[in-house]
């Protein structure tokens, strides 16, 4: 697929527009960290995220010599509600070192957003997400006209050797159709709920008691590569890790294999068989990490907190907070009055692996 010439900037640079994955882009963002000054990390499984996202938009920034020089992707999805809307999540805002500290992304930030603003045809509200130390993407985020949300929380769980606990497997076709109206339920209270990342490649998971679902969750791979981190884990454990057998299997920098959980159900008085899934999933998936992002308001998170028994990569991860903001420039005031008084938010998980 072509890319579409959309608009020139000054200096030179020019925007395009692609839905084709090209290898082009997948170095590109592989190559890039994200994160902030104090912890940065790499993305990969670049092509399984968008072969998973089919409406996702990559708008390219390209010089005089149609180099590379930043990309923003847009995902967009469908979520529930009355009526449902749609969404944007702004999934990269990437941008090669040549032009870092050149204020060229500050402006080339302000003249996109302009611009999607004035091409919208039909209501959108556009999100995204800024860690909670990352000053410089907060500033362009309030300059661009973002208002935040809702305060995100980054859950760690692992096991050195993780076991079944209990019955669980991939949920049926007939276990689905029972479950959905109960997962939809659950959520009622939750903006940004919705579906197109559950159910999917069979790995959406239900562990039983008596014949009964008593809780579920959706699971997604991911992996990244830690370059920074702050404080004393980043200066003193994380260069010795990759050496250190047992703990390098939980999380290692250098290549950081987890599971991302979302869509996570539970019957009321059974939050502690979410312990149990858990640890059945990276049995199941041989694996020893996973990653769980909530709402820090969502009473589910703060039942798990209490319940404990989250293992050693819990350590890593309580301090790890993220503010998850939108702009509804491109929205209804009425429809956006609905969606800003509801109680919590949900985080598609998948959009941060």
């Amino acid at each position: 697929m072509e890319e579409e010439r959309l608009f020139d900037l000054e200096d030179g640079y020019t925007l395009f527009r692609t839905r084709a994955l090209s290898d082009e882009i997948v170095q590109f963002l592989e190559n890039t960290a994200f994160g902030s000054k104090d912890n940065l990390y790499r993305h990969f499984y670049i092509r399984e995220f968008v072969a998973h996202t089919p409406r996702t938009e990559f708008y390219l920034l390209r010089n005089h010599e149609k180099e590379l020089m930043g990309l923003v992707a847009f995902c967009r999805r469908t979520f529930m509600g009355s009526p449902p809307y749609e969404g944007a999540y702004i999934r990269y805002f990437a941008s090669s070192p040549k032009i870092r500290g050149k204020k060229l992304i500050s402006r080339f930030s302000k003249e996109f957003m302009q611009w999607v603003r004035k091409e919208q045809r039909t209501p959108l509200v556009l999100f995204g997400s800024i860690e909670g130390r990352n000053k410089a993407s907060r500033t362009i985020a309030d300059h661009l006209g973002f208002e935040p949300f809702a305060p995100f929380k980054t859950m760690g769980f692992s096991r050195f050797r993780p076991r079944m606990k209990g019955e669980v497997h991939p949920v049926s076709a007939e276990e689905w159709k029972e479950l959905l109206p109960k997962l939809t339920a659950f959520y009622s209270d939750h903006a940004f709920w919705g579906q197109d990342y559950l159910n999917v490649d069979g790995d959406y998971f239900v562990l039983k008691k008596d014949g009964k679902i008593v809780c579920g969750a959706q699971i997604h791979k991911a992996h990244w590569v830690v370059e920074k981190m702050m404080g004393f884990v980043g200066k003193y454990v994380l260069p010795v890790i990759p050496y250190v057998p047992y703990l390098r299997s939980i999380f290692n920098p250098r290549a950081f294999h987890f599971l991302n959980f979302e869509g996570v159900y539970v019957e009321k008085g059974q939050e502690a068989s979410l312990i149990d899934l858990f640890e059945s999933l990276l049995h199941i998936k041989k694996y020893h990490s996973a990653l769980i992002w909530f709402d820090e308001r969502d009473p589910l998170y703060q039942a798990l907190v209490n319940i404990g028994k989250l293992g050693l990569l819990s350590r890593f991860t309580k301090n790890a907070n993220a503010s998850f903001i939108v702009d509804f420039s491109c929205f209804p005031e009425e429809e956006a009055k609905k969606i800003r008084a509801v109680r919590y938010c949900y985080p598609t998980g998948y959009d941060y692996t």
